[in-house]
Parts: structure tokens; C-alpha cells; sequence
């Protein structure tokens, strides 16, 4: 998980000291917490302090595949969905000195996806091209900014071209990409203290990419405006949680305005700032969760068409969901076993062609990856 790497190397030194690996009680695989249930997860193992996934179609047979950045050993692997909620692993590919983060896009506009890997100890950024089929390019490194540990991939220049932004220390830099798959030099922009996670999406309404940006040391979140070519307004700070790490976007009280989600690790919960539509965030609120939570998605996991909330719990090894109302409001959490050891990311994509959103977690001590079915009957 880039949050790992965001967080200069913390948590990351907790878990090889031992000190995150209490456990305490989590729901049993078959429970079920208002209409959301999934199978026993399937572990399939993916490489040495395997730290990020990402959910894309990379072969083109319309099933999720994933893709972990594997930290301890400087590669990445590609796991294949086989559709029935299966996915297999191809040999690791080689990126760069401790890869903590990838992206998919289309970077040289082929129609084929393209991965992007943040290398926290060598402060590049890895591309490897799509060839089709899966097939990938060498990974090509281009410099970027100290302690590149996260990154999202998004035309924040307005030329048609993904771009990639990349946490930086205290900022966040963009490499802008000339549509060939190259990256530019990185430039950067001020984000706050030590910038854990980034998301970008248009947050204030106006049709371009805006920023997100956790900031664990100061207990904040903090929004910096895009101009649509590629600059970026001074960061505003928003208080979240104790420890905030993992953040989304998605609109989650149904007024077609982006909201924003953080994950508390240090206190335990998911911290919800709903927008306003300019960039500003009248209502914050913090629900509990439990475990260490790192990384958050959100789906509808129970098939009400209100999107809910799911967690990567790195101290109790569960994947946490918090159903939503609607109108902003979460259920407490429960957690599902993830079967592998400390879970650092989770996404939600459908493993196996029912069309309910499922869950996957990367399991950095574990290095490896589970898949959680989602069983809830659709309404």
C-alpha cells in the first residue's frame, strides 16, 4: 500500500518489530452485518511485503486481475482473475528499489492499460507499457520527488493525457506525461506534513482534477484546487482522526457532490467530510472501526444502491465494512477475516461475474492477497 510508504517507513518498521500483530476479535467469515456477508476469503500468494493492488482488466478477458507492488523484493506481480473468483499469479517483475504504490492508466493512448509503480528508496516513478494480452514492457523509471511512496494517475494538465501525481516529502509533485508514456520532471506543490495518501478527482465542481492528501502527523486532510493545467492552489486543511493514512472520494449522501473518506489509523475509525461542492467540508464526522484501519474503498456491498464502506484492518487481519444510509451515516464496523497477515489495501471490483462488488486485500507480512466473495443476496 502506498500508505506504508507514505508513512515514512512507520508502519512498516511497527510490522517487521512485531508490534502490530495483536489480534483481537473479529466476525467469522459467514457472518453477516446488515446484508453483507462474504465467503471464507482464497489467499493466493503474491511476493515479499506485497504493499499495494490495484484491480484492473489488464489481458482484456473482461475479468479482474490485480497487481501488487511487492516492497521487500523490488518487483510486482500480476495475479489473473479466472472469473470465478480465482486469480493466479504470473512471475514477478522487476521495477525498482522498494516499489509501494501502483496505478493503471493508459499513458501512451494505445487502449492498453499501462501500470505505474511509486519507488519509495530509489524516488522514482516506474511505467510499464501494455502490450496486450497482459503483456508489459520493461519497467521504465523516471525521477520523482524524495519518499515516493503513493500515487494517483489523472489528466490534471487538460491535454487529454494521464499525468501522474506522487506523494513527495511535505508535497505532492506531478509528472506530466506526453502521451507517449513518458513522464516529465517532476513539479511540486506544497500538501502539508508528511503526505500519506493522495486521491485525485474534481472536488470542487468545476471539471478539473483536483487533490486529496492525507496528513498523519498533523491529524489532517488537506485539499489543494486544480487550475486544469497542471498547477494546483495553496493546500487547505481539514481536521480528521488520530493517524489519518488511507482516503477516497465518492459522493455519499446522494447530492451529486464529491465527499471525501479518511482512514483514522492511530484512533481506530473512518473520518467522513462531506463536500459542498466547492472544496470546503461543512460536516465532519468520524464513525468508529477497528483494527488499525489503513486503506478504505467504497461500494455497495449490500445491494441498496447506498454506497458502503470497506477497510484494510492492519492489526486484527479483517477487512472491516461500514454500511452506509444514504446520507452520509455508517453502521459500525464488522470485520471478516482477510486470511493473511496485516492487510494493507483493499478494492472492491466484481471476482467473479455475479455483478456484486467483492473485496481483495494485500497482506504485506503475508505477502500475499485474499479474496472475499460478497454472498449478500441482491435486493
Amino acid at each position: 500500500m502506498r500508505k506504508y510508504g507514505g508513512y515514512q517507513g512507520a508502519l512498516r518498521t511497527g510490522l517487521a518489530g512485531g508490534i502490530l500483530a495483536g489480534v483481537v476479535a473479529a466476525a467469522p467469515a459467514s457472518a453477516a452485518v446488515a446484508g453483507v456477508s462474504f465467503a471464507p476469503a482464497a489467499v493466493t500468494y503474491a511476493g515479499l511485503g506485497a504493499t499495494s493492488v490495484v484491480a484492473a482488466d489488464l489481458n482484456g478477458d473482461h475479468f479482474a486481475d490485480l497487481v501488487t507492488p511487492n516492497y521487500l523484493d523490488g518487483t510486482i506481480s500480476v495475479l489473473s482473475g479466472d472469473g470465478r473468483g480465482t486469480v493466479v499469479a504470473a512471475p514477478a517483475i522487476a521495477v525498482g528499489a522498494g516499489p509501494a504504490d501502483v496505478a493503471v492508466g493508459d499513458l501512451n493512448r494505445d487502449d492498453r492499460l499501462d501500470l505505474v509503480v511509486a519507488n519509495l528508496l530509489d524516488n522514482t516513478v516506474a511505467v510499464l507499457l501494455g502490450t496486450g494480452g497482459g503483456g508489459l514492457q520493461a519497467a521504465v523509471a523516471f525521477p520523482a520527488g524524495a519518499r515516493a511512496g503513493d500515487l494517483a494517475v489523472a489528466d490534471v494538465t487538460g491535454d487529454g493525457v494521464p499525468d501522474v501525481v506522487v506523494t513527495d516529502h511535505d508535497a505532492v509533485s506531478v509528472l506530466a506525461g506526453d502521451g507517449r508514456g513518458a513522464l516529465a520532471a517532476p513539479h511540486s506543490y506544497p500538501a502539508g506534513a508528511d503526505p500519506t495518501d493522495v486521491t485525485a478527482a474534481d472536488l470542487d465542481g468545476d471539471g478539473e482534477i483536483d487533490l486529496a492528501v492525507t496528513n498523519v502527523s498533523t491529524d489532517t486532510v488537506t485539499g489543494l484546487l486544480g487550475d486544469g493545467a497542471g498547477g494546483f492552489g495553496p493546500a487547505r486543511g481539514f481536521p480528521v482522526g488520530d493517524g489519518p493514512v488511507g482516503i477516497a472520494a465518492a459522493d455519499l449522501n446522494c447530492d451529486g457532490e464529491l465527499d471525501l473518506i479518511a482512514t483514522d489509523y492511530l484512533g481506530n475509525g473512518v473520518t467522513v467530510l462531506l463536500g459542498d461542492g466547492r472544496g470546503g467540508y461543512p460536516s465532519i464526522q468520524t464513525f468508529p472501526s477497528a483494527g488499525g484501519p489503513v486503506d478504505v474503498v467504497s461500494a455497495d456491498l449490500d445491494g441498496d444502491r447506498d454506497l458502503d464502506l470497506a477497510t484494510a484492518d492492519v492489526r486484527t487481519h479483517t477487512a472491516s465494512v461500514l454500511t452506509g444510509d444514504g446520507r452520509g451515516g455508517f453502521s459500525a464496523a464488522t470485520g471478516f477475516p482477510a486470511a493473511g497477515r496485516n492487510p494493507s489495501e483493499v478494492v472492491a471490483a466484481d471476482f467473479n461475474g455475479d455483478r456484486s462488488p467483492d473485496l481483495a486485500t494485500v497482506n504485506y507480512t503475508s505477502g500475499d492477497v485474499s479474496v472475499l466473495l460478497n454472498t449478500a443476496p441482491r435486493r
